[in-house]
């Protein structure tokens, strides 16, 4: 490995049909929306931020995060002051859960995001990066052919046998972050579970109002965990409804086949981690009626 060098993982996102968006851009409208949609996807990743807190946590991991066009690119090293006081098992995964949370942002302002994630070296100075991570990430995204976000291989090899994992019990292993599955082509694809992670970092109170009635509530008798369940399943129904109506309008705005059916397959995943959480009660992703 090059001096200056160091190990980590890389991911590499971008914006599912931007160049198709581009390249019929005729006005000022359309100029706006594609820019409005970059500065939006840049925010969402905490590319330049001016957040103190985030800026002392992408120091503390020893992030590095660059745009360009409609593209972001992630890398969190394996040596940093986090993974020295960590290890390197919990930083990682914190960083791969914060960039699905991301995504999950993007895709319920509109945005859908394909990406990949590698583990490898990175090399930038100055103005010059060269990645064996980012290579492999990049490739990744290319034959990812759903909007995901899909892990390669190694770095799946890395995480699965990382000796960190033995203190977590199975039942909350942080690997069901992780989703296994087949793309719309029916080759198999690892890739970021950002649905469920969107849904499990909901809380539910809309309004300081509501959390104090909660707080108000006798805990003996069973009143805080009912009033706790019944804001968080509406948070979750109101999250998914949101999420099945911008598949929605991305699958009806679409005008090619080939498009469409990522929009079908992003349906029937919607649906399935839907049907998971609330059952018969699940706002599903219908494409077909209206």
């Amino acid at each position: 490995m090059a001096i200056g060098a160091s190990e980590g993982i890389t991911a590499f996102l971008d914006i599912l049909g931007f160049a198709d968006k581009v390249l019929a851009a005729k006005t000022s409208s359309d100029f706006d929306s594609i820019l409005n949609s970059v500065k939006r996807i840049q925010e969402y990743f905490d590319h330049a931020t001016h957040d103190n807190w985030i800026v002392e946590s992408q120091k503390f991991s020893s992030k590095e995060i660059l745009a360009f066009s409609d593209s972001i690119i992630v890398h969190v090293p394996l040596v940093s002051d986090a993974t020295r006081l960590q290890g390197t098992l919990d930083p990682l995964l914190s960083e791969l859960h914060d960039i699905a949370f991301a995504q999950a942002r993007c895709v319920i302002d509109g945005i859908f995001i394909r990406g990949g994630v590698d583990l490898g070296w990175w090399y930038l100075q100055d103005n010059t990066l060269i990645s064996q991570s980012l290579v492999r990430a990049y490739k990744t995204e290319g034959l990812a052919n759903v909007p995901v976000i899909a892990l390669t291989e190694d770095l799946a090899k890395f995480l699965t046998n990382h000796p960190d994992q033995k203190t977590y019990h199975e039942s909350i292993s942080p690997m069901h972050m992780f989703r296994d599955g087949v793309d719309k082509d029916n080759k198999p694809i690892l890739y970021l579970d950002y649905i469920s992670i969107a849904l499990d970092s909901l809380t539910g109170f809309r309004n300081p109002e509501e959390e104090a009635i909660y707080r108000a509530a006798s805990p003996e008798s069973g009143e805080r965990d009912n009033i706790r369940n019944a804001v968080y399943k509406r948070a979750i129904t109101e999250w998914l409804a949101h999420h099945a109506k911008t598949i929605k309008a991305a699958h009806l705005s679409a005008s090619e086949t080939k498009v469409r059916g990522k929009y079908v397959w992003l349906a029937a995943y919607h649906n399935e981690i839907a049907t998971e959480y609330l059952g018969s009660e699940a706002p599903l992703c219908d494409l077909f009626t209206s």
